[in-house]
């Protein structure tokens, strides 16, 4: 069984990956439309992919192994992400002899380490440039980082509070045996909800953080280092770019939604029917976020303090909510 699980691991992750640059395209498209446009369609992420995988990319002089490298590390931190949660299937606990169960390794602070690495290298590769606009985006990237980690870290401490694991796919499976009414119950959880929302945004260089459509180079954050890379290398960037935004709202459907996702005792065919609705999710989602972006504009770098300080702060309020729960329990 854990063979079995490992292999969902590794075709959900796989979905993921694929899936991925159609959902930056589904959400251009929507914010397009919204706005009066015609608009791309979806798969044009895919076909501009398939552009930059066949065109020679030209590389910057006097740059190191770490320029070209980091494209590929950073696409595997996030294509590695997709492995280690559950995206469309959710495997049971494990029983008392280990036979069956999940991957040991789909721990919340190994994806913390894995965005910590692919941003450490994206910052190294801007800074390996010698450009001055690629060094400015190399500081505001790990400026973004630093506001987001302790979130998340303080995050993942309230869900080990609240399910004394910090193994996601035990989380979301703890949650999926819950009744509805228990599963709304906890308010701690829907702070966690808020604080992991707000760095998703951060995170992805959404709107208001970033505006990842400008043009601007001095308002650029993480655009501003992938200006310098073509061809192969702007594919993978752009790749993993997508698929860390596919992650965030993969990760906050499936903690808030736990059951819409398959389980081992039903049926192989019932697969596909789970992955259609992971897709709808995913489209729905889009949709949300564009009507979001359409309502807001960018803030200055200097006030991104303030909202990450409120997730910073919802996170803290959740470990305190969880303690006195745990208390009076």
């Amino acid at each position: 069984m854990i063979t079995q699980a490992l292999s969902y691991s590794l075709f959900q992750a796989v979905v993921y990956i694929i899936v991925a640059p159609g959902v930056l395209g589904t959400l251009r498209w929507f914010k397009a439309r919204l706005q009066g446009r015609r608009g791309a369609l979806p798969d044009q992420a895919y076909r501009d992919l398939w552009k930059l995988l066949h065109r020679k990319p030209v590389i910057p002089e006097h740059t190191s192994w770490v320029f070209l490298a980091t494209p590929f590390i950073v696409f595997a931190c996030y294509a590695l992400a997709g492995m280690l949660i559950p995206i469309f299937y959710l495997p049971d606990r494990l029983n008392a002899n280990g036979a069956s169960g999940y991957p040991p390794v789909t721990d919340f602070l190994i994806l913390i380490y894995l965005f910590g690495l692919a941003r450490f290298f994206y910052g190294l590769a801007g800074m390996d440039t010698g450009s001055s606009f690629t060094r400015l985006g190399s500081g505001r990237e790990m400026f973004i980082h630093v506001l987001t980690e302790p979130t998340l870290i303080v995050a993942t401490y309230a869900l080990a509070l609240n399910f004394h694991t910090t193994n996601l796919t035990a989380i979301m499976r703890y949650r999926a045996d819950l009744n509805v009414s228990e599963s709304l119950a906890n308010p701690s959880l829907w702070l966690v909800f808020v604080s992991i929302t707000i760095v998703m945004l951060i995170e992805a260089g959404r709107i208001p953080f970033d505006n990842p459509s400008t043009h601007l180079e001095l308002t650029m954050i993480g655009k501003a280092i992938s200006l310098e890379y073509g061809g192969v290398y702007l594919a993978f960037i752009e790749w993993a770019d997508a698929m860390r935004l596919t992650f965030f709202m993969t990760f906050l459907l499936n903690l808030v939604l736990p059951r819409s996702l398959a389980s081992p005792e039903q049926p192989l065919l019932m697969l596909a029917v789970f992955i259609l609705v992971y897709l709808v999710k995913l489209v729905l989602t889009d949709l949300v976020l564009a009507l979001w972006e359409m309502s807001r504009a960018k803030l200055r770098l200097t006030a991104l303090l303030p909202p990450s300080g409120i997730a910073l702060a919802f996170s803290i309020l959740a470990v305190f909510v969880a303690v006195v729960m745990g208390y009076f329990q």
